[in-house]
């Protein structure tokens, strides 16, 4: 294969990755408030407290990739995609609130080490030519993912029991397993960008600050409002489903 035809193949291979990770994602975000309420009768102390403990590995994601400055990117990103594979995929066995938070916190290490990689990956891929058209084509796909994922969650809705979430978080697995075979596929194309690292400086301080007063405001909404409707309106899977997927809808549309 020449190296033309190589890097074209590594560009399927990897918009495939990101369409599949995009919808199994969507799955699992569709319905886990949901399990969370309804299976395992978590109020907002423990949502609280799972939402917080998964950000962790977030903070963590340097740390952790100074053990594996020795791999190449796609692999790094394989990894962190298999593990959320099997994180998602085992959510549904959960009976309790610290079982749901250990799951999430593994399944976190993965997904951050992935969102990582994946931004250097599409670099690499570009060979410097029109890395921003790129990086914002795999954003695009990643939306329309979202949207089919939640599409597809509704559509399960209908035939699945109110009370059973398993076959969602296992079809979420599944799919991103398939991402990770096809990101560890990758050739020596995806390899060779440049890797995201941590920069504190003292005169962008209120700029931090934003960033931290933003990301607090975004979560706390996000997490909450979406738990309200379901503890206090009594809304189910199908219709938070429904919801997802107009917001999603919405969303590309307004950009």
């Amino acid at each position: 294969m020449t190296e033309d035809a190589s890097l074209k193949a590594d560009w399927r291979r990897w918009t495939a990755a990101v369409f599949l990770f995009g919808v199994g994602f969507a799955i699992y975000s569709g319905v886990f408030q949901n399990f969370l309420r309804t299976r395992l009768k978590a109020d907002e102390l423990g949502l609280g407290v799972l939402e917080s403990l998964r950000e962790v590995p977030g903070l963590l994601t340097a740390l952790t990739m100074v053990t594996l400055v020795a791999l190449a990117e796609s692999r790094v990103a394989a990894i962190g995609l298999l593990v959320t594979a099997v994180g998602i995929g085992v959510s549904g066995l959960t009976t309790n609130i610290p079982q749901a938070v250990a799951v999430a916190m593994f399944w976190s290490v993965g997904f951050h080490l992935y969102a990582t990689m994946s931004s250097p990956i599409t670099l690499s891929l570009a060979k410097g030519l029109e890395g921003g058209r790129h990086l914002g084509r795999m954003q695009g796909i990643g939306g329309i993912a979202t949207i089919l994922g939640l599409a597809l969650g509704y559509g399960m809705s209908l035939f699945v029991p109110q009370t059973d979430f398993e076959p969602y978080f296992l079809l979420g697995g599944i799919l991103i397993a398939a991402a990770a075979v096809l990101t560890s596929r990758l050739s020596h194309h995806a390899a060779g960008g440049k890797r995201s690292r941590l920069v504190v400086r003292r005169e962008y301080g209120l700029f931090y600050l934003l960033s931290f007063l933003e990301g607090c405001r975004r979560q706390i909404f996000a997490i909450f409002a979406s738990f309200a409707l379901i503890k206090v309106y009594g809304l189910g899977t199908q219709q938070m489903l429904a919801l997802y997927l107009i917001n999603a809808v919405i969303i590309a549309l307004m950009r």
